[in-house]
Formats: C-alpha cells, structure tokens, sequence
C-alpha cells in the first residue's frame, strides 16, 4: 500500500511544501507548494495557510507529516532559529490527526543523498570516498547548518544533527578580525558565529564591508559576478568551514554542500581560493587531498530529505526486532 507523506522544509525565508508519494520500492514527488516564512508566526499558521492554499495532499488526508525545521530539536518542539518562533510537532498531529515527526533541516539536507536526489551530486573537488566513513553535509542557506552521515556497521546509516553552524567563525588575519569587528557593529555579537559570516544573510555585509554597497542578499548573489572580492573572501570562508569540519569529524566519506547560497552561486566552490582553503594544512594536507567534495544544488533537496526521513522512518518499523 502507497504512503502519502506530507514534507515541509521550514527555512528563514522560505517553506517549502511537498506531497510524496512511496510506493515500497520507489519515492515520488507530486505536488510543490512554498510559503513566504516571515508571514507567519508558527508551524500551525503555516500548516493552516497551507490547507487553506488548496495544496493537492491535504495534512488530515497525509499518512505520514515530516517537517524539516531550520534550528534544533528536542522533545518533538524546535525553536526557528532565524524568526524566533515555535514549531510543534505534536501540536501539528493533534490539528491534523496525522502522525507528524520534526527532524533539523540539515537532517533531511542528509536524508537527501540517500534519496533519488542522489543522482544529481556534482563534483567540486575530486577525491576517493571511503566506504563505510562519516559523510559531513554543509549547507549556507539563510545560515549555515551541518549534520554528518554515519554508517551503522549492517549496511544502513543514521544522521546525526548539529549546530555547529553556530561556533565562533575561525579569523584569520587582520583583514578578518577587521571584518568580523565590522560585522558585530552592525548585527552584535552574533557577528562573530559561522552562521552569520557564511551564510546567506552575512553576504550583504560583506558586500558593505568590501564595496560600500547596501544591498539585499538575492541583489549580492546577482551581483557578485561584477564583485570578484566578495566570492573570494565567501570562497575562503566557505572552504576553510569545509575544512575544518572535515578534520572534525574524519569525513573520508565525503563532504556534500547544499543550501541555496551555493545553490544559486556555484562559483563559490568553483573559485580556486574554495580549493586552497579546503585543502591548506601544514599536517593533514594528504588526508584532506583525498576527501571529495561535492554539491547538490537543488532547491528542493530539503523537501526529498524530509520525505526520505519518513520513508526510513517506515522500513525501521518493518523490521523484525532485534535486526
């Protein structure tokens, strides 16, 4: 019998909607649906805003709801980092009547490569990918997330979330520290996180800092073809992140960049600075000369992770104890 799973990637500025059909041996996308984030102040407004779009799956109708939300998880609740509103789940169920699991976006962004998504991986920097080893996935979107991929030893794998979006940004260099002390007058301390120096919202500050230029992120990302600085500091900054949680973790498996920055901006990890900062250590160059790197650049990769969740979420519960 055919699942209908209702997937959901809630992000800063977009949610995206998605009915999924999986019919036990293959995962299917219906239907798309994407609500402007900032209209709404919690994941009950936009399940309700959603019903009220004449979305194709209704939530009641779904079998399975997943929602894929863009800040940490625990006990069913998530907090949306960038607009500071509550997403819960089992306030979702209890509307919809539907069983409805919240899992880190950066979760389903894993998801993803194990979904029919996978096909469309491109390679940014050559490697070998070691069987049965830790794949980090990164993604700068509106900020920048992490979570790794971890085989289990039988031939499945877990995904493990993270915020390590939010450590303090590694500066190197007085031009660094200069802009990172430029960044904090204009947002506060935050300024100094990972997630606001490499993401989607710290490229117009860099822009500022670099060019003298207020612009919003989407006319950045238009621009940076006529502004060389800005991919090349964000090139530095996204590598040497890349990098470090490389190391972090012994991501010999690979790393896989996603989000919709470099989505929209390839040339970010085509740059040959990305290549450098990757690669660039005085002890660990050899090992870091062997992981590959590479990008799905696709704008509903969230939603398939989502999906694919649930559909993993499925077979657990098909197989016998104990296996």
């Amino acid at each position: 019998m055919a699942l209908e799973i209702l997937a959901a990637d809630i992000g800063g500025t977009s949610s995206r909607f998605g009915h999924f059909v999986d019919d036990g041996s293959s995962l299917s996308l219906k239907a798309t649906a994407t609500l402007a984030t900032a209209d709404y102040g919690s994941g009950l407004e936009l399940i309700a805003a959603l019903a009220a779009s004449g979305f194709p799956l209704p939530s009641d109708k779904a079998d399975r709801i997943v929602l894929a939300v863009a800040g940490p998880v625990r006990d069913g609740k998530a907090t949306l980092t960038s607009r500071g509103w509550d997403v819960d789940g089992r306030a979702v169920a209890s509307l919809t009547g539907t069983e409805t699991d919240l899992i880190n976006d950066l979760v389903a962004q894993a998801w993803a490569t194990r979904s029919p998504l996978a096909s469309a991986l491109e390679t940014v920097l050559p490697g070998r990918v070691e069987e049965g080893a830790v794949e980090a996935v990164i993604a700068p979107g509106t900020g920048l997330g992490k979570a790794f991929v971890v085989p289990d030893g039988r031939g499945r794998v877990f995904v493990l979330p993270s915020e390590g979006g939010h450590e303090t940004f590694p500066v190197e260099g007085a031009d660094e520290a200069d802009y990172v002390r430029f960044l904090c007058s204009r947002v506060g301390e935050r300024g100094k996180e990972t997630d606001f120096v490499v993401s989607g919202r710290g490229l117009p500050h860099l822009q500022a800092y670099l060019y003298g230029e207020e612009l919003d992120e989407r006319s950045v990302v238009d621009s940076l073809g006529r502004s060389p600085l800005t991919v090349e500091w964000m090139a530095r900054f996204l590598g040497r992140i890349c990098r470090d949680t490389a190391l972090n973790v012994l991501a010999t498996g690979g790393v896989i960049l996603a989000g919709g920055v470099v989505g929209r901006s390839p040339r970010l990890v085509s740059h040959r600075v990305f290549e450098r900062s990757f690669r660039q250590s005085p002890t660990m160059a050899s090992l870091l000369e062997s992981i590959p790197v590479r990008l799905l650049a696709r704008e509903e990769s969230g939603l398939w992770g989502a999906a694919q969740a649930a559909r993993e979420k499925g077979k657990k519960k098909k197989e016998p104890e104990g296996s």
